[in-house]
């Protein structure tokens, strides 16, 4: 596969990320390891909220939206970034879910640093029902297509 560089991309490109599931003993052990709240735990455990069941803790969240991205990421010169990352959790994750990213790009400008570019993108986070459960503003950093005679790594 072909992977794109900075020039490849335009504004208002968009693609789909891969289906991921929230599984319910998954959830469990990350938010027992890193967020242990009753809500994130026992589906009985905290009765205000009433949720009825558990529900992802937002890291974990963002981890399943993560996972969601690594077939984006590999269809680009992708170089690993978190620039100006902006991220709302619109509405709860429960196990079973399953979560797929829409990636609308918004803007691009090249980078002062010649070999990359900064690519704007909207990222939505949808659930089975079409329904975002989380929602970023982020921007990327993507390769810039090499001068001539310069190797080309991953294309």
């Amino acid at each position: 596969m072909t992977r794109l560089y900075f020039e490849d991309i335009a504004i208002g490109d968009s693609w789909i990320g891969d289906p991921v599931t929230a599984e319910r003993d998954v959830m469990i052990a990350f938010a027992r390891e890193y967020d242990n709240q009753p809500m994130h735990v026992d589906p009985a455990g905290d009765s205000d909220m009433e949720f009825g069941d558990v529900i992802a803790a937002g890291a974990f969240t963002f981890a399943l939206l993560s996972r969601s991205l690594n077939s984006v990421w590999g269809r680009l010169h992708f170089l690993p970034s978190g620039i100006g990352m902006k991220m709302e959790f619109a509405k709860p994750v429960f196990p079973g879910d399953t979560l797929t990213v829409h990636v609308n790009v918004t803007g691009k400008r090249p980078s002062r640093r010649s070999p990359r570019g900064l690519i704007n993108v909207t990222e939505v986070f949808l659930d089975q029902n079409s329904e975002s459960v989380l929602n970023r503003e982020n921007i990327w950093l993507v390769r810039r297509t090499p001068p001539q005679g310069v190797n080309k790594k991953g294309a």
